[in-house]
């Protein structure tokens, strides 16, 4: 038999005690698309030890990684993995640990609790939205959404974090990383390779008026040719 896959439920996000939790929309489920479209690549050839979402909001990111993406053909899980989470948002930490038992979840602005080199893989879909840059990381669930001038406040501060956190080169690793058009996302790519990554458009869709992208950002042992070169 086929197991088919089941988006994590996250209907307490967005409710109750998580009234300020972005609840799984879609760019979340773009994101989730992207990460069943690398799960070959995820499982056999990066075969991450330390994962860390970025912005975890209610966690249904994670949670699809460490329960489908990582799991075997049978449905268990890929333990191997330590899935930490982390958001602006205390009640998001709380509502991502709701989500999923696996996870690991902890309040921090981006990533700052963590120790840098310690992660394989880094998933981030942050606040995008172009917003005056007041409303960036405000209390409230507006803090989800509000990116700044041309949505980059908060992208451009994962950039660096992302780097930070990543395991030096040579071993292989990777920031997933979804942006709207108006972040200007070959910009940023561009930003990255002068970082010493290289760059892939992984996903691209049009939902609910905005035109999303996932990108993946790889350094170390890599193949010139699986990129677009920006």
């Amino acid at each position: 038999l086929t197991l088919q896959k089941r988006t994590p439920d996250t209907n307490h996000a967005g409710k109750g005690d998580f009234t300020t939790v972005y609840p799984a929309s879609e760019d979340s489920f773009l994101f989730l698309d992207c990460l069943d479209s690398q799960a070959d690549y995820l499982r056999q050839k990066l075969k991450p030890s330390v994962s860390v979402e970025i912005g975890c909001g209610s966690g249904v990111i994670s949670a699809h990684l460490v329960q489908h993406v990582l799991s075997d053909s049978s449905g268990v899980s890929g333990s191997s993995c330590a899935c930490l989470c982390t958001d602006l948002n205390p009640a998001a930490a709380l509502c991502t640990a709701v989500t999923c038992c696996q996870l690991m979840p902890v309040a921090s602005d981006l990533a700052g609790c963590l120790r840098s080199g310690c992660a394989d893989l880094v998933l981030a879909n942050p606040p995008y939205v172009p917003t005056p840059d007041d409303e960036v990381g405000t209390p409230g669930i507006a803090a989800a959404w509000a990116g700044g001038l041309e949505g980059r406040r908060v992208i451009d501060r994962l950039l660096t974090e992302a780097e930070r956190l990543l395991r030096p080169t040579p071993q292989l690793s990777a920031f997933y990383l979804l942006m709207l058009r108006e972040n200007r996302p070959e910009e940023v790519a561009l930003e990255m390779r002068c970082r010493g990554f290289k760059s892939m458009l992984v996903v691209e869709r049009h939902c609910a008026g905005e035109n999303l992208s996932v990108w993946r950002f790889e350094r170390g042992g890599v193949e010139e040719s699986e990129f677009r070169v920006f």
